[in-house]
């Protein structure tokens, strides 16, 4: 669904395949100059959506009892499809990664600038000794100097730092502002959740062994039977020219949010499914419309009457076309 015309094509590829053939045949693309903003619902069917491990690890909830799941989390799945679909493909490693060491990277980044300027940073970064204020006033500019390049040098390598921005909290490189913002998701209905003892017929050590039986190993697992998720997300066209946020990048953040739940199964979180998103494009960098009234053009309604929702087909999502600006294009991509 298209609302108006001349507007930017956003593909999206059933195949992550050719995605990567989209980006290495087309490798130059202009930095994302309007606003977007989205929607999307996802469901949990059987399963634990996001975990809260300050709870046992029960399914997240909120003061009112519907269920929430984080925006770490959905950005987390997002990383980890760009990071299997998308390995080796240059400007698309992702810096938040498991295992990674953050300074490693943007130290070895920020060393390479530092170079440039003539500049040999010490262990502790330190590069001043505040005796010489004419000095100090130089060394100063030098160093905002080399924490904006070494900052584009981050975002023109890692997808998620130029996307999510980074918090890294070191001298020379503390923070960088990224393009886009995916906010939590919450059910549409307060969730019901099952508990479930399980049993593990192995001891984790032979000590444990020793005077058990093997199926006294026991455990505790949540889920929830079904429930219909709402999120929203949205591009800041101000902070893409910072980060230099392009197309080409519009283009893999709609495929990894589409496709964020494939290959990022777990036994405790098997069955979700991304079902709708909309995207809203603006005409211009300051936005046509309050995001919020974009989003109550959307409706969630049930069919299944009093009886609580099991299934997908128990809900319907609609949203009145009729109500969208003129000035603005309705994309439903999913």
């Amino acid at each position: 669904m298209t609302k108006t015309n001349n507007t930017k094509k956003i593909p999206v590829f059933d195949d992550p395949r050719k995605l990567r053939e989209f980006l290495i045949n087309n490798p130059d693309s202009e930095t994302v100059d309007v606003r977007y903003d989205f929607d999307f619902f996802f469901d949990a069917n059987h399963c634990n959506p996001n975990g809260d491990p300050d709870a046992d690890n029960r399914p997240r909830t909120d003061s009112f009892g519907f269920g929430k799941v984080t925006q770490e989390s959905l950005k987390r799945k997002m990383r980890d499809w760009i990071c299997n679909e998308l390995r080796g493909i240059k400007g698309y490693d992702i810096h938040i990664r498991k295992s990674s060491t953050l300074s490693t990277a943007t130290e070895a980044l920020r060393d390479k600038v530092a170079k440039a300027h003539g500049v040999t940073l010490k262990k502790d970064d330190s590069d001043s000794d505040g005796k010489d204020s004419e000095k100090q006033t130089i060394k100063n500019d030098k160093k905002v100097a080399i924490s904006n390049e070494a900052a584009a040098e981050l975002c023109k390598e890692f997808f998620d730092d130029r996307a999510f921005g980074i918090v890294i909290g070191t001298n020379y490189v503390d923070s960088i502002w990224g393009a886009a913002q995916v906010y939590e998701a919450f059910s549409v209905e307060p969730v019901t959740i099952d508990t479930k003892t399980v049993t593990r017929i192995a001891a984790a050590s032979e000590k444990d062994a020793e005077g058990k039986k093997a199926n006294q190993t026991m455990g505790r697992k949540y889920d929830i039977p079904y429930a219909l998720y709402h999120g929203t997300a949205s591009i800041n066209p101000h902070q893409c020219k910072k980060c230099n946020f392009t197309y080409n990048d519009l283009v893999v953040f709609v495929n990894a949010l589409l496709f964020c739940f494939a290959n990022t199964e777990s036994s405790s979180r098997a069955n979700m499914d991304m079902i709708k998103v909309y995207m809203f494009e603006h005409n211009n960098s300051g936005g046509c419309s309050h995001p919020s009234t974009l989003h109550d053009l959307i409706k969630v309604s049930k069919t299944c009457g009093d009886r609580a929702a099991i299934r997908r087909a128990d809900y319907k999502i609609e949203i009145d076309e009729s109500g969208v600006p003129g000035n603005i294009t309705l994309h439903e991509l999913l």
